[in-house]
């Protein structure tokens, strides 16, 4: 994570370092949105929806999911050359009104941090937490990486070609 760290996270919690902390976040939230910005262009229409519009600040990752695809879909086929390895992240937002099933597709690079060695807010019981913040960053060839950090310390990486998303409403039962 470049703008959104767990030193500065870390330091909100602290009337010690709160102001010079938040000075900083400030700064960074307002770099991050230009680099955004500098590539919404680049973007699908469903990326520009889910990076610039839903927030899933302190919501609950239910669910991490791997697996390869390979078979004859020719959409996903075109446009990863074959077989691939996807990553499916299930989030429920903080008012437990949806659930965002998110798919990676063509990935090249996943990597988990938990337990991390600089936890935040982590206690056994909590698991790698909710999330917190989140980086979307483009990168060579079409590829692109979504860093995630949650409550607890724990990061994802993610570096991937494809993304799309399913919102589900969860009914009030």
């Amino acid at each position: 994570m470049q703008f959104f760290t767990k030193e500065l996270w870390r330091g909100l919690q602290f009337p010690e370092t709160f102001e010079a902390c938040s000075q900083q976040w400030d700064r960074n939230l307002e770099r991050y949105w230009l680099q955004l910005h500098a590539v919404k262009n680049r973007l699908s229409p469903a990326k520009q929806k889910f990076f610039f519009e839903v927030n899933l600040h302190d919501g609950k990752l239910l669910a991490i999911n791997t697996r390869l695809v390979h078979g004859d879909n020719k959409w996903i086929n075109q446009h990863t050359e074959g077989g691939h390895t996807m990553v499916e992240l299930i989030v429920v937002d903080k008012e437990e009104t949806h659930a965002y099933r998110i798919h990676y597709h063509g990935v090249q690079v996943f990597q988990v941090d938990f337990p991390s060695s600089e936890p935040l807010f982590y206690e056994a019981s909590t698991g790698i937490g909710t999330w917190g913040y989140d980086e979307l960053t483009p990168l060579e060839k079409g590829q692109w990486r979504h860093e995630i950090l949650c409550s607890s310390g724990g990061t994802l990486l993610i570096e991937f070609s494809l993304f799309h998303y399913q919102v589900d409403p969860i009914s009030a039962n």
